[in-house]
């Protein structure tokens, strides 16, 4: 029998993505996919759904993830980031469930020095509102002995850094690209994959706390930009390498670069180095990027 997963958030880019992905081996449930359903800040609303679903694994993919409209509405985005996994866990202990929880998070909370990736035991920095919801989140499912996934991935979509370079690129647009900020993302698609493989693990191992996930390197925004604009041979493109401070409103990490052994020692899967992770993101959405 297969195991039932409720994906909140299954209107996002991960969400849908993950959607994919797991309908094949579980049965999967959702909150709607061109827009939410349900208003997950409302508990009534929020209970029906879980009670009705019944799963054995939730999958928390439900955010604002727009650093500065975290910022400027504190209260509508900690009631989505922060106030719903709260009613998750009330919801759970008063209906006294059974269920597990994989919360997605972000790597915003690390800067550590230049070059040098964090473990999930390194410290923390709250530099904005959003990341500030991030880490509470993270407390309470640790309190709940649920998985916590830190995470950054890129999409063909909007809303995405991929998306924008490609988008910014075919209407020969001038780029500002940050040479300061560095990450470890992976492509959604195998970011989704992977998190399939380990819901078995999770659930028959009863592993939880906090795993990095992403890429095995890491590499710079402007970097990252510049090898998506030569695969896509947009030489003519026009950039300009810029440090981030004078373009970002809000402030935020510049090393987000993180170290990922934990994971794969844990979960026994090997995770991709970046280059390779855009070439294979590349043609998969090829036909997309030639149509749009």
């Amino acid at each position: 029998m297969k195991k039932k997963i409720l994906i909140l958030g299954s209107s996002g880019i991960l969400g849908k993505n993950l959607i994919s992905e797991l309908i094949n081996n579980f049965d999967v449930y959702h909150n709607g996919l061109s827009r939410s359903k349900i208003d997950i800040t409302k508990f009534n609303s929020l209970n029906k759904l879980i009670i009705k679903t019944d799963p054995e694994v939730i999958i928390n993919c439900a955010a604002i993830t727009n650093i500065d409209y975290c910022e400027r509405y504190r209260k509508p985005s900690y009631d989505v980031n922060v106030l719903s996994l709260k009613n998750i866990f009330l919801i759970k202990k008063k209906n006294e469930l059974k269920f597990k929880l994989i919360q997605i998070s972000t790597d915003q909370m690390y800067n550590n020095k230049k070059n040098i990736k964090s473990s999930e035991a390194a410290k923390t920095f709250a530099n904005n509102e959003y990341t500030k919801q991030k880490l509470e989140c993270e407390k309470i499912c640790m309190d709940n002995k649920s998985l916590i996934l830190r995470v950054n991935f890129f999409a063909y979509e909007k809303r995405n850094i991929f998306f924008w370079i490609i988008k910014m690129a075919k209407k020969n647009k001038k780029i500002n690209l940050f040479k300061d900020i560095y990450f470890s993302p992976i492509a959604v698609t195998s970011l989704s994959k992977i998190i399939s493989k380990i819901i078995p693990i999770f659930i028959n191992q009863n592993i939880n706390g906090l795993f990095n996930l992403g890429s095995t390197d890491c590499i710079s925004k402007s970097n990252f930009c510049i090898y998506i604009l030569k695969k896509l041979n947009y030489v003519k493109c026009k950039y300009q390498i810029v440090r981030s401070s004078k373009f970002l409103k809000t402030k935020r990490s510049n090393n987000m670069s993180m170290d990922i052994r934990k994971f794969q020692k844990t979960f026994k899967i090997k995770l991709p180095y970046i280059k390779k992770e855009i070439n294979t993101y590349l043609k998969l959405v090829n036909a997309k990027i030639q149509n749009k």
